[in-house]
């Protein structure tokens, strides 16, 4: 089940898509300069993004920064992930904890302004990458859907949903061969339900929100796996 849950996650929780190593640089687009300015701060910090990454990452969360805890139940299964991001969104990193008190395990991805960074229990080294869309994979920019996205994943719109005080808009879009319903507040995930293939009747995963705090400040080595 702990299978499951990650293959999982790792195709939905994270919306990005962490490509093989041996990706080429010298096939890399061209990279764009963007200046990005936060609520907080008169000062932009400009980052050299492709034209994909400017498209799916820049400016995905309506917050400049925050911590989100989640609970994900799938099955029997109960698992828990902490969410870490700033830039809004530009940088993000995922904490998944499972396994059992006595023999905790956890599984790190980290986006860091165009490069992926993971690492797993069974990996003996963090693995690098530079980030690329991937409709079977990533998750649509919800603040700046492009009709490109909406096709590549048959993106429905749903009723809305009020969490945390927040109204949520709801989607229905495929990601893979499975139908998720997922509900967005500025950007961010605050309730999902991954369904699984048409036609097939199993319980849904759901990952829900349990603590959100925009006014965090996540701390730098955060992103950062050593």
């Amino acid at each position: 089940m702990v299978r499951v849950v990650c293959s999982y996650l790792s195709l939905f929780l994270f919306p990005l898509v962490f490509l093989s190593c041996s990706s080429k640089e010298s096939e890399r687009p061209k990279e764009t300069n963007v200046s990005l300015a936060t609520d907080s701060s008169v000062v932009a910090l400009t980052v050299a993004l492709t034209p994909d990454q400017q498209t799916w990452l820049a400016n995905r969360y309506g917050p400049e920064s925050g911590i989100i805890k989640y609970e994900v139940k799938s099955g029997g299964t109960t698992t828990h992930r902490t969410t870490y991001f700033t830039e809004h969104g530009l940088r993000e990193a995922h904490y998944l904890n499972f396994g059992t008190e006595q023999s905790p395990l956890q599984h790190i991805t980290i986006l860091d302004r165009g490069e992926i960074i993971a690492q797993g229990p069974g990996d003996p080294e963090p693995l690098q990458a530079p980030w690329r869309p991937d409709p079977n994979r990533a998750l649509p920019n919800f603040r700046n859907l492009t009709d490109d996205m909406r096709k590549l994943f048959n993106l429905k719109e749903l009723p809305s949903k009020t969490l945390f005080g927040k109204e949520c808009k709801g989607y229905s879009l495929m990601i893979g061969k499975s139908i998720t319903d997922i509900w967005i507040w500025e950007g961010v995930m605050l309730y999902s339900e991954i369904k699984g293939a048409p036609g097939k009747k199993i319980p849904p995963m759901i990952i829900q929100a349990i603590s959100i705090d925009t006014s965090a400040q996540p701390e730098d080595r955060t992103f950062s796996i050593k």
